[in-house]
């Protein structure tokens, strides 16, 4: 007699020797399949079952109680709300449930919206909450990073603003660019307001059904000048020709800081990221792009070290924004580059 234990796998393609056994079982226990010399036994949540409710835990930990103590789920399930990457985890070795690694947000977006500048509950008026945090960060010190769209999808600079004084947030201005021919298009194809949000003001039209190099380019010269911008950070593959116009506008080049979005190179800012939203150091203005890229962004995990990148959900578009934004972060926390708050001082006279 040979016995097989296993709990629930990560399969993106369904195409794994684990999930081919289990779906053999679910066939047989369903009788659509009659096999005597197997006799398969699965724990595990219906697929209808809240997996907050701790009265369905039992399913899928049949010892819960008396062998595997009630607080232990507790505990993993607190870890797995803070921490989206081990939520896949708590779901596939606590609940046996099969699960997408691609398909776990990387950031919860229900999280991301608490870092807004004014309490999202109330419906601020998202374009006076975008001039108010840019108006109120001209001159300041600022890291930024560029993600360019090599044809014809939304390209974003995203520029993240270190506190200078004890208390302070990390503010976040996102500016998005789309060609201009490709909008209505876009928007009746992938079921998202590009137009909307370009007649907003959030999406930048550019000339033309191409990626226009030459209006960012310009754009982003003109940005810079209302910030101390330090840095801007860009990823080699798509970046030459926007880097090669900079300069030749007369952008500072020693500015320009090369990025390569590698699982070393990403590791450590989408680390940082996670906390950081968490914890709600970050402010933004609920820019409607932003936050839809933010929904979409999905953790690659490199296999042997489990460092992460950005990856997308294949079902979803864009995630150059957050991109950017992890780019932008991993310059400004470098250690030759951090701003150090200031400590406010008091002088008490008797």
């Amino acid at each position: 007699m040979l016995v097989c234990i296993t709990t629930a796998g990560a399969s993106a393609n369904k195409s794994t020797l684990c999930w081919g056994e289990h779906e053999y079982g679910t066939r047989i226990l369903d009788g659509m399949i009659e096999d005597d010399e197997v006799c398969p036994f699965i724990f595990s949540l219906d697929p209808k079952d809240d997996i907050k409710d701790e009265r369905n835990w039992s399913k899928p930990n049949p010892s819960l109680g008396t062998i595997l103590p009630l607080t232990a789920l507790q505990n993993q399930y607190r870890e797995a709300l803070g921490k989206p990457t081990a939520m896949g985890e708590y779901k596939r070795y606590r609940l046996n449930i099969w699960t997408d690694e691609v398909s776990d947000p990387a950031i919860e977006i229900e999280q991301w919206d608490e870092c807004s500048s004014e309490d999202l509950s109330t419906h601020p008026d998202r374009k006076r909450l975008r001039r108010s945090l840019i108006e109120s960060l001209i001159g300041k010190v600022c890291f930024g990073a560029v993600d360019l769209a090599p044809k014809i999808d939304t390209s974003a600079l995203v520029l993240l603003f270190p506190p200078t004084k004890t208390g302070e947030k990390w503010s976040i201005i996102e500016y998005f660019w789309c060609p201009a021919d490709n909008i209505q298009d876009r928007s009746k194809r992938d079921h998202v307001p590009y137009d909307l949000w370009a007649k907003d003001g959030f999406i930048t039209p550019t000339p033309g059904n191409l990626t226009d190099v030459r209006f960012i380019s310009d754009q982003l010269t003109d940005i810079s000048k209302q910030f101390d911008l330090k840095e801007i950070a860009y990823d080699d593959a798509w970046s030459s020709e926007l880097i090669r116009m900079l300069g030749e506008s007369g952008f500072a080049m020693n500015k320009l800081v090369s990025f390569p979005q590698s699982h070393m190179k990403m590791n450590a800012p989408c680390q940082g990221l996670m906390r950081m939203v968490l914890r709600k150091e970050f402010v933004h203005s609920d820019n409607p792009t932003m936050r839809w890229q933010m929904s979409n962004l999905r953790w690659n995990v490199q296999k042997g070290t489990s460092f992460i990148k950005p990856a997308r959900d294949r079902k979803r578009e864009k995630i150059d924004g957050c991109a950017s934004l992890i780019m932008a972060l991993a310059r400004a926390t470098d250690p030759e580059n951090q701003v150090k708050p200031k400590r406010a001082f008091y002088v008490v006279s008797a």
